[in-house]
């Protein structure tokens, strides 16, 4: 494993150019913050579950993608997954990570998404979650939109989570085939 949880501790880094997805500044709670180019999420204040969305749909990424997140504050309140086109995270697809496999600080989400399918998958730590393999298809969780948002979630104040969308190396290796969400 690659020590992607210092590097992303410890900040210092420039973003690779021509990666375009970040999380959307436009549509942001007053309870939540965004740092790092848009890339950290913290929950400064509140009790409420607060979202952040990308900035780039699925249709303007590969068809097969992949994205990881990371649990920066080792808090149990953060979350992952997918919305429509409405941005409504009571809409959302599902998290299927919420579990203490992604609660400790340092912990890294993997989800891959596959269009010509219509399916995703996530994991942690290197272990994919959603039964199957994206690399061929087997298991993972069905949408059907195919404008579909990438969703980070944050809930007690403290939790902070970064996403990367290719701008950095992946902590562990994307599915064969797979290109960065970007």
């Amino acid at each position: 494993m690659r020590p992607f949880g210092k590097s992303m501790l410890l900040g210092g880094r420039t973003p690779k150019p021509g990666i375009l997805t970040t999380l959307d500044p436009a549509i942001l709670n007053a309870e939540t913050a965004l740092s790092f180019y848009n890339l950290r999420l913290s929950k400064v204040s509140g009790a409420s579950v607060r979202s952040a969305f990308a900035t780039r749909d699925a249709t303007l990424v590969p068809t097969f993608a992949y994205w990881e997140v990371m649990n920066i504050s080792g808090g149990a309140g953060v979350g992952l997954g997918f919305v429509d086109a409405t941005r409504n995270p009571n809409a959302g697809l599902g998290d299927g990570l919420m579990s203490s496999t992604w609660s400790a600080a340092g912990a890294v989400a993997m989800m891959a998404v596959r269009q010509d399918l219509k399916k995703w998958w996530v994991g942690a730590n290197g272990v994919w979650n959603t039964a199957g393999d994206p690399v061929t298809g087997s298991g993972g969780l069905a949408y059907g939109p195919s404008n579909i948002y990438p969703i980070v979630v944050v809930t007690n104040p403290g939790d902070t989570i970064e996403v990367n969308f290719g701008h950095f190396p992946f902590t562990y290796t994307p599915p064969a085939g797979s290109s960065a969400w970007g």
